[in-house]
């Protein structure tokens, strides 16, 4: 027997319907898997997500941290520029004023520089070293010192005291030879 095979545009139809009916069915009964892969992908995803939320949420904390780090070291160090600035200011005023002295000292600084050897600094170090010493020394000295203008005229008034005898010795008959007998006995050691 023989069964007739309608034309190929109807085959070709019902295959065409049947393919599709299959895809679809594969398509649908795979969907819950593919779903639940999909489901699975998007838990990781949000996992994934949280925690880079969470290492945010901890970077910002410490980028919050160290600003205020920052705040406080950017306030002393406007505290130093402060200082700083006074400073500067200060040694400014300071060397305005040693300018003109040092241009007036510094030819002849170094004409005392090119003329000190190495005894003479030495020399002048060990000056230095008793300077100490000299102080008390002359705090020793000075009321001495003082004294010395009353005692002054004293001792003008004993030269010319000492001067006119003198005078009067030399004039007593017989002196050169009392003075040359009493060189005699010092030059002899009689005495």
């Amino acid at each position: 027997m023989h069964v007739p095979i309608p034309g190929g545009s109807v085959v070709s139809a019902v295959r065409g319907t049947l393919d599709w009916s299959v895809r679809t069915a594969t398509f649908l009964v795979a969907a819950p898997n593919r779903l639940a892969a999909l489901l699975s992908t998007v838990e990781q995803l949000v996992g994934g997500v949280q925690q880079i939320l969470l290492a945010t949420t901890e970077i910002m904390e410490a980028a919050a941290r160290v600003t205020a780090r920052v705040d406080v070291i950017a306030s002393r160090a406007d505290v130093i520029v402060e200082r700083t600035n006074s400073v500067v200011d200060s040694a400014a005023a300071l060397i305005a004023e040693i300018e003109p002295i040092a241009q007036k000292l510094l030819p002849h600084a170094e004409t005392v520089a090119d003329s000190l050897s190495d005894e003479e600094v030495r020399a002048l170090m060990g000056m230095l070293d008793r300077l100490p010493d000299l102080e008390r020394s002359a705090e020793a000295l000075l009321p001495i010192l003082a004294t010395m203008e009353t005692v002054a005229p004293e001792l003008h008034e004993l030269l010319l005291v000492t001067e006119d005898l003198r005078r009067a010795v030399v004039g007593i008959p017989g002196f050169k030879f009392l003075r040359g007998r009493g060189q005699a006995k010092l030059d002899g050691g009689d005495v």
